[in-house]
């Protein structure tokens, strides 16, 4: 409960995209990794002293979201730099989006034979082990590659960080393509939290499938969506933006399956067709920041998606709970797998070629 209701890295993502540009960025991961793993621990170390209070759980979860604003951007920033080939940047962005979800798909269950071994303080004592290991992986990684950016002039404090962020934002405003994907995720991420956070639970309840039912419904949206991302990270994709809001109206399509039947099996494989939308639109919209963006603009522009899909997601939870308090729960799921379809198949149409005098790759 803490870490959905401290501070997201979503509210600190505009200062992070800033330093993310500014430092060295293995410096930043390194240093995010270990004072995660610091903050975490001292739960443990509560626990053995005396207990853990709910207050020192805000104050962790308030920190992880501040380190993970600058962890995010300058990871996203980084992984250019670590190969000069499109689809091999395409196929390393598919690899870390697999191992999250493969991580949501299977740390329940994880968790659930550990408990039987393990004291649950201790959780947080495995978890601040992960991030060390993250921390000493990059380390390993070396000084051979550009972590930090080539820098223009800029001023410093306030006014600094300012001057950054509208220059990203007159960066993202000349590349149409790129400007109504990152708007995109506003609509998505209300949909997604909606559908997903709130209606599909009370949708496995009316049927009577239950909390089990929701569990088989999330792990067929989590297992299309891996297969979905191998699939999409093997491929050269020629009209990014376009490709983009298909994956957005895939997930539209799948959620109107979902809404339109009350057999389980039906929604099921609604969930695991909505699923592959997601890797399409996750991969393209990476892509397009680190393709069509200098270098030290590109954890200012991830930074700025990180704020919208914050923004969209919050929207969305705030307004999921009285639309279905007030509506039937499956007419609501289809107005919005409707509204989220309707956005996808007119990005779609809009963005017919791909922007030019743009790099694009050649189709194998």
């Amino acid at each position: 409960m803490c870490w959905r209701l401290a501070p997201s890295p979503g509210c600190w993502g505009l200062l992070g995209g800033v330093y993310s540009d500014r430092w060295d960025r293995q410096k930043i991961l390194i240093s995010a990794d270990v004072l995660r793993a610091l903050s975490i621990f001292s739960l443990p170390v509560a626990a053995l002293l005396g207990e853990i209070t709910l207050l020192h759980l805000a104050i962790v979860a308030a920190i992880e979201g501040g380190l993970s604003s600058l962890f995010d951007p300058a990871l996203q920033a980084s992984l250019p730099v670590l190969t000069d080939k499109i689809q091999d940047l395409q196929a390393l962005n598919a690899l870390l989006d697999v191992t999250h979800r493969m991580a949501r798909i299977f740390a329940p269950g994880l968790a659930g034979l550990l408990i039987a071994v393990m004291p649950l303080p201790q959780f947080f004592t495995l978890d601040a082990v992960t991030f060390l290991v993250s921390a000493l992986a990059i380390f390993t990684l070396g000084r051979g590659y550009r972590w930090q950016p080539e820098q223009g002039a800029h001023a410093r404090g306030f006014r600094g960080f300012v001057g950054d962020i509208s220059g990203a934002f007159q960066l993202v405003n000349q590349r149409k393509p790129v400007l109504w994907s990152l708007l995109s995720y506003i609509p998505g991420n209300i949909v997604w939290a909606g559908v997903v956070m709130v209606g599909l639970a009370l949708y496995a309840d009316n049927i009577g499938a239950g909390v089990r039912g929701y569990s088989f419904l999330i792990t067929a949206y989590g297992t299309g969506s891996v297969l979905s991302n191998l699939i999409v990270g093997s491929r050269l994709v020629e009209n990014r933006a376009r490709f983009l809001f298909a994956g957005v109206v895939l997930l539209g399509l799948g959620f109107l399956v979902v809404g339109s039947s009350s057999s389980f099996v039906v929604a099921l494989l609604g969930m695991f067709i909505a699923s592959t939308g997601t890797p399409m639109s996750d991969l393209m919209m990476l892509l397009m920041i680190q393709q069509e963006f200098p270098a030290n603009q590109v954890g200012k522009v991830y930074s700025l998606r990180l704020v919208i899909s914050s923004f969209g997601y919050s929207l969305g939870l705030l307004l999921a709970a009285p639309l279905f308090r007030w509506f039937p729960v499956q007419p609501t799921i289809l107005v919005y797998a409707g509204l989220l379809t309707m956005v996808g198949l007119a990005g779609w149409a809009t963005f017919r070629r791909p922007p030019a005098g743009l790099p694009t790759p050649e189709l194998p």
